[in-house]
């Protein structure tokens, strides 16, 4: 099965290393995936525009049950910052946009994931703040965006 994944280009065999790694065939279907996500283009000059304003990065998560996935990214200018990319994956309990993200879930268990009140008051509030949680000196305000239908994508 390796030998066929290799054939067809989703791994690549580094001889040198005796390691196998993502081949080349891996970044098509994720380019196909993201471009599945239609609020990315319907986001992404409004991102731009918040990062002109702000001088600060831009970025554009989704809930992945178990952790958030960066779908879009406009990095900042300024020479210290923190740097994301699109395709990184970060835990949903620290940092603003993953305490959004598990607030408006809205369940009990995902509640008790964020410090006690901090769900609702995110929920009453409409936004998020981490001040250091996931990094020493780096802070980052999450607001929701939504669905037609409401619900927080």
């Amino acid at each position: 099965m390796v030998k066929n994944l290799e054939r067809r280009g989703y791994l690549s065999y580094d001889k040198e290393n005796a390691l196998y790694t993502l081949g080349y065939r891996v970044l098509l279907l994720s380019s196909a995936y993201l471009n599945d996500l239609e609020f990315r283009s319907v986001a992404l000059p409004y991102m731009k525009e918040l990062r002109d304003k702000t001088n600060e990065s831009v970025s554009l998560w989704i809930d992945q049950k178990s952790s958030r996935l960066c779908v879009e990214r406009v990095q900042s200018r300024e020479p210290l910052r923190q740097v994301i990319y699109v395709g990184d994956t970060l835990p949903l309990d620290k940092g603003s946009s993953g305490k959004l993200l598990l607030a408006f879930r809205n369940t009990p268990a995902d509640d008790a994931l964020l410090s006690a009140g901090e769900a609702q008051a995110i929920r009453t509030h409409g936004y998020a703040i981490s001040h250091a949680e996931r990094c020493p000196g780096i802070c980052s305000i999450a607001a929701p965006i939504r669905n037609a239908s409401g619900q927080v994508i």
